[in-house]
């Protein structure tokens, strides 16, 4: 077991960024191009370094607020029917400290300059780094994946010319044009492996996170994967608060527990990729939609694999849909190939899928879920030796799930609140 998973800022945000493509074809690529464009302007203009930086990130996690409340919206150059996600986004980005200055940019990233009237939001400044992420935005939605690149510059030019000093403030506009007349700088918004522009992440972004930083950092990305839906909205922190709960009760050390946390609120960041309509349904999936969920797991580890050095998060979180007698789903381990960690996971995720509310059906009552438990132990899908503990335990992990369901719910409605939603 690795005491301090070493991991880079800049590896979190890039694979964060790119889980962000799963949620809709659409938006595939979008982050990721919208990054280039922005570190690049914003490297033409002379920010700082810590300027570049907040640009950096807001550009690759600028979306986060329509994703995480499903808001219905379209990539089009006019950016209309955008509502409020650049709202949602500021105060979902405030949870993690480190995302406090993108939080800024990201929240004001669709003020048009409107002829300098968009120096300033409802009394707010609006900052140099909010008018490139909007610039860099309604640049890449301008791109047509399927013409070569260079073929486009004349016309894209054209259209970003055009909008200086209306849509676009003039500043920024100069700082694209100068790019425009390079090839590189269009060469590279199409190329799948740029990132952060050409430079690279800055020693900043390169920080390693300690352990504390990825519990607040997972907290953060739990709202995302579960506030999609009401019919999910507890369902990570509830996941988290039992595994951590079980691991305790196993001896995992206090390092292991907060290890396993953070895995719980992970384990269903695949699930970006299921669509929302799916996940609602009021009745049984069909072929189609079955496989699409129970691709999500196997998601969630390609996600979590490619931060790196976050193996034991990675495999608990992940192998949560892994059954005992090897049944399980996407890779068909067995007894002999699951880590305790998983385990525990699995019986947690169980324990509180079946006690909560769904579309298409009513939680069950607790004594009922303990009798599933006893059911899938006996039939070796799940540890035997972890369904005990449910058992054993059960009041104490009642109190623990209300507990952690009634915090979720607050949360919930404290974020829609926040962001003016009905």
């Amino acid at each position: 077991m690795k005491k301090n998973p070493q991991i880079r800022l800049s590896s979190v945000i890039i694979s964060l960024s790119s889980a962000l493509d799963l949620v809709n074809w659409i938006v595939v690529n979008h982050h990721r191009q919208v990054a280039s464009v922005a570190s690049k302007i914003a490297n033409t203009l002379g920010c700082s370094d810590e300027d570049k930086d907040a640009i950096a990130t807001a550009a690759a996690l600028h979306d986060i607020g329509g994703i995480c409340f499903n808001e219905k919206f379209s990539l089009s150059f006019e950016a209309e029917g955008m509502s409020n996600h650049s709202e949602i986004g500021y105060h979902l980005l405030l949870k993690f400290k480190p995302f406090a200055p993108a939080a800024m940019l990201v929240r004001h990233h669709h003020v048009p300059w409107a002829g300098g009237r968009g120096a300033e939001r409802n009394g707010r400044l609006v900052q140099l780094g909010s008018h490139v992420l909007h610039l860099a935005d309604r640049m890449a939605v301008l791109i047509n994946k399927n013409e070569p690149i260079l073929k486009q510059v004349r016309s894209i030019t054209a259209r970003i010319r055009q909008e200086q000093g209306k849509m676009f403030m003039p500043q920024v506009v100069e700082a694209f044009l100068d790019l425009a007349d390079r090839q590189y700088f269009w060469l590279d918004i199409v190329n799948p492996a740029s990132d952060f522009g050409a430079a690279g992440p800055s020693a900043a972004l390169s920080r390693q996170l300690d352990l504390n930083d990825l519990l607040d950092l997972s907290e953060l990305f739990r709202m995302i994967i579960d506030f999609r839906s009401p019919t999910t909205a507890t369902h990570s922190k509830d996941v988290a608060h039992l595994s951590e709960a079980l691991a305790q009760l196993i001896g995992f050390s206090r390092h292991e527990a907060q290890l396993i946390h953070i895995a719980g609120n992970l384990h269903d960041i695949g699930k970006l990729a299921v669509p929302v309509e799916i996940l609602e349904k009021n009745g049984p999936l069909d072929e189609d939609e079955l496989h699409t969920m129970r691709s999500h797991s196997f998601h969630t580890y390609r996600i979590l694999d490619r931060i790196g050095r976050i193996d034991d998060i990675c495999e608990w979180a992940s192998l949560h849909h892994e059954c005992i007698d090897g049944t399980g789903y996407p890779f068909r381990y067995g007894d002999d190939q699951l880590p305790l960690g998983s385990r525990v996971i699995t019986v947690a995720d169980i324990f509180s899928a079946i006690t909560e509310d769904r579309s298409y059906r009513k939680a069950m009552s607790y004594d009922d879920a303990l009798r599933v438990i006893q059911h899938l132990a006996r039939e070796k899908k799940i540890d035997a030796m972890v369904a005990a503990l449910v058992e054993k335990h059960l009041p104490d992990l009642r109190s623990i799930k209300m507990q952690a369901n009634d915090q979720a719910l607050q949360e919930f409605h404290q974020i829609r609140k926040e962001s003016q939603i009905a």
